[in-house]
C-alpha cells in the first residue's frame, strides 16, 4: 500500500536516496532511483533507515526464493549481482564514479612510468652526445700526434755526449756528425714510441666511447619498444567503464488475470509505476524487513 501510495508522484532520479525526513513523513520524497525507491518505502514501513536495501548489490544479498514462493512485500531484481560498474581490468564497484577512479589511477600509474622512460632516453642521448664529442676530441689528439712523428730533433751539444770535455776535443768533426745522427735517430724512436703508445691510448679510448654509445643505442632501443607498450596498455584505460545496470521492485501480488504485479521506480518509464512486467527475473524475501 505504501509502494503503490506513491504511483506516479516520485520520478527517477540516479542516485537519488531518501533523506531521514522523508523516511520519518516529514517530507514528500521527489526524486529516487530503484534501489532509492525500496529503501524509502521498506524504511517507512519500519520507520527507521534501512541500511541494506540502499542499493541493488546489497539487495541481492536478501534471502533467495524462487518465483512460485513470491509473497506480496518480496523483492525482485532484474540481474542477480546488483548493478555493477567494471573498469578496464574487468574489476566489479558498486558505483560508476568507483571504476571511472580506477582507470584514471592505472592512466596515472602508465604516465609515471612512460615519463621515467622518456627521461631515461633523453639521459642516454646525452650520453651519446658526450662521447661523441671524446671521439672528436681523441681523433683530433691522434692527427695532431701522427703530425709530430719523425720530427728533427734538435740535439744542442750539452746533449750529444755525456762524456768530459777532454775527450769532446779529441772526437773529429766527422765522429761527431754521426753520434749525432745516431742520437737523432734514437731519440726519435723514443719519441714515436711514446706517440704511437699515446695513439694506442686514444684509439682504446675511442674504441670504450663506441662501445659505450652502442650499448647506450641498444638501452634506446630497449626504452622505445617499452614505451611503445607502455602506450597501447595505457589506451586500455581510456574507454568508457562498462555497466551491469540492475533494476529492483516490490511484488504485489497477482492481478485478477494471474499476472504478477509489481511497483517500482523505473528511469524508461519516468518514475514509480504499478504495473504487471516479467522483467524481474531473480527473487528475495523481504520477511526479515515485514511484520504483522
Amino acid at each position: 500500500k505504501i509502494a503503490k501510495k506513491y504511483k506516479g508522484k516520485i520520478t527517477y532520479l540516479w542516485g537519488g536516496k531518501p533523506t531521514d525526513a522523508q523516511i520519518k513523513g516529514k517530507e514528500q520524497p521527489k526524486k529516487l532511483d530503484c534501489s532509492g525507491f525500496i529503501q524509502f518505502v521498506y524504511s517507512k514501513y519500519n520507520k527507521k533507515r534501512i541500511e541494506s536495501l540502499g542499493s541493488t548489490i546489497s539487495i541481492s544479498g536478501l534471502p533467495k526464493i524462487k518465483k512460485n514462493e513470491l509473497q506480496p512485500g518480496d523483492i525482485g531484481l532484474r540481474n542477480g549481482t546488483g548493478s555493477l560498474y567494471f573498469d578496464a581490468d574487468g574489476k566489479s564497484y558498486s558505483e560508476p564514479g568507483m571504476a571511472q577512479d580506477a582507470n584514471e589511477s592505472k592512466e596515472k600509474s602508465f604516465d609515471k612510468k612512460i615519463k621515467a622512460r622518456k627521461t631515461k632516453k633523453t639521459q642516454l642521448k646525452d650520453r651519446i652526445e658526450e662521447k661523441k664529442d671524446k671521439i672528436s676530441e681523441y681523433k683530433d689528439k691522434i692527427t695532431a700526434l701522427n703530425g709530430k712523428k719523425d720530427e728533427v730533433i734538435d740535439i744542442s751539444e750539452s746533449e750529444i755526449s755525456s762524456d768530459n770535455d777532454e775527450q769532446q776535443e779529441e772526437i773529429s768533426e766527422e765522429e761527431k756528425e754521426q753520434q749525432d745522427q745516431q742520437q737523432r735517430i734514437e731519440q726519435q724512436k723514443k719519441n714515436n714510441e711514446k706517440i704511437n703508445a699515446l695513439i694506442k691510448s686514444y684509439n682504446e679510448k675511442i674504441k670504450k666511447c663506441q662501445a659505450d654509445i652502442n650499448g647506450y643505442s641498444e638501452r634506446i632501443n630497449k626504452y622505445d619498444k617499452q614505451l611503445k607498450k607502455l602506450k597501447k596498455q595505457r589506451k586500455k584505460y581510456k574507454k568508457d567503464i562498462e555497466e551491469s545496470i540492475d533494476h529492483v521492485g516490490i511484488y504485489c501480488g497477482k492481478n485478477k488475470k494471474g499476472e504478477a504485479t509489481w511497483c517500482h521506480c523505473s528511469s524508461s518509464k519516468g518514475g514509480v509505476v504499478y504495473e504487471m512486467t516479467d522483467i524481474f527475473t531473480h527473487y528475495y524475501s523481504a520477511n526479515d524487513y515485514l511484520s504483522e
